[in-house]
C-alpha cells in the first residue's frame, strides 16, 4: 500500500513484513520506519482530520488499525483491534 501526504513530500510505503517506511520524495531518503503490525499492510491513511501532516493510520492483514504520530517517540496513540479480517 503507498499513500502520498499532501502537506509535503512523504510517502507512506506499507510492505508485507507488517512495516511502514515513510520517504521524503524530493531527497529520496527514508525517513523512518514504524513497526507494530504483524503481516502485510493494506491500508494507509494521512489522517488530516485530526490537525497535523504528521499523524496516519495503517490497517494490517493483522486485524488491527494502527494511529501513528510521527513525531512521537512511542509512535502508536492508538491500537484498535475492530476487524476480523483484512
Amino acid at each position: 500500500s503507498v499513500n502520498w501526504n499532501s502537506y509535503n513530500d512523504y510517502c507512506a510505503v506499507g510492505r508485507n513484513d507488517g512495516i511502514v517506511d515513510i520517504w521524503d520524495s524530493s531527497t529520496l531518503q527514508l525517513v523512518r520506519s514504524f513497526k507494530g503490525h504483524f503481516n502485510r499492510i493494506n491500508v494507509l491513511h494521512w489522517n488530516k482530520g485530526f490537525g497535523s501532516p504528521d499523524i496516519f493510520a495503517s490497517g494490517s492483514k493483522d486485524s488491527r488499525i494502527l494511529i501513528r504520530d510521527m513525531r512521537c517517540r512511542e509512535d502508536i496513540i492508538a491500537d484498535q483491534k475492530e476487524h476480523s479480517h483484512e
